[in-house]
């Protein structure tokens, strides 16, 4: 089985260390980053099969993480983390160029569902 190397954004220490615990035990590399800012610095010197964007963080959020990156010519699967599942979040996710969405908490089953969909479980 090959394992996946994703990015996690998440500007709350605590959520950030518990969520990556959840998905280093399914097997999958994490690299963390803190703010929207950081996360697009990582995925312009790194490769990433996912990235999983909170979407409520202080100076850069999550929608406007995304769009810069798609802007960059970014192209990894972004997929949306957020405590709001209403169908306008949904909508302002794919018009930022995002590929998924979960809602917190996260689940790992939801996480693999997910990954799925985009064709990265394997």
């Amino acid at each position: 089985m090959a394992y996946l190397s994703l990015l996690m954004v998440d500007d709350t220490p605590v959520l950030l260390n518990i969520q990556k615990g959840l998905i280093a035990r399914l097997g999958h590399q994490v690299t963390t980053a803190t703010s929207g800012k950081e996360a697009i610095e990582l995925a312009q010197r790194s490769t990433f099969d996912a990235i999983l964007m909170d979407m409520q963080m202080p100076e850069m959020n999550g929608t406007q993480a995304s769009i810069r990156m798609r802007e960059l010519g970014i192209v990894t699967p972004i997929i949306a983390l957020t405590g709001n599942d209403s169908l306008s979040d949904r909508i302002r996710c794919q018009e930022a160029g995002m590929n998924g969405f979960l809602t917190k908490p996260l689940q790992t089953s939801a996480l693999q569902q997910e990954l799925m969909k985009l064709g990265l479980s394997r």
